[in-house]
């Protein structure tokens, strides 16, 4: 799978094995699916490269940390992104989901941040109330 103008730094697999992502220094992240090799969806908005990425383990979101400390959060049904997280002051080198979906702890050389999200349900009851 070719497709990032710079070299690739991280690799997730989706919960469901149907899906990878790939983190580069070019600044996106890239959604391939498996069985065809191609690509599904190209993620942007970090100014800096990818440095970790990980998905929820429903497969729903994908969380990517950059080079700048800030970490971005993606809807991958949609492409779109849903957030961003800024905390750390140097690269975000790991990220990982707990079992909870909602859940998410990040790692820099300077500190650990463990983050909650709200959850699809949260998300779509307030929705409905605006």
């Amino acid at each position: 799978m070719r497709g990032h103008q710079a070299e690739v730094w991280c690799v997730a697999f989706s919960p469901d094995n149907k899906s990878v992502a790939t983190g580069s220094w070019d600044a996106t992240i890239k959604l391939w699916d498996l069985a065809t090799q191609k690509e599904k969806a190209k993620l942007e908005g970090q100014l800096l490269a990818y440095f970790s990425i990980a998905f929820s383990p429903d497969g729903r979101r994908l969380a990517g940390g950059g080079g700048d400390g800030s970490i971005r959060l993606w809807d991958t049904k949609t492409a779109l992104e849903v957030g961003m997280l800024k905390a750390h002051n140097q690269n975000v080198h790991k990220l990982a989901f707990a079992d909870d979906g909602n859940t998410l702890v990040s790692v820099s050389d300077e500190a650990v941040w463990l983050w909650r999200a709200a959850s699809w349900n949260e998300i779509q009851t307030a929705a409905k109330s605006r």
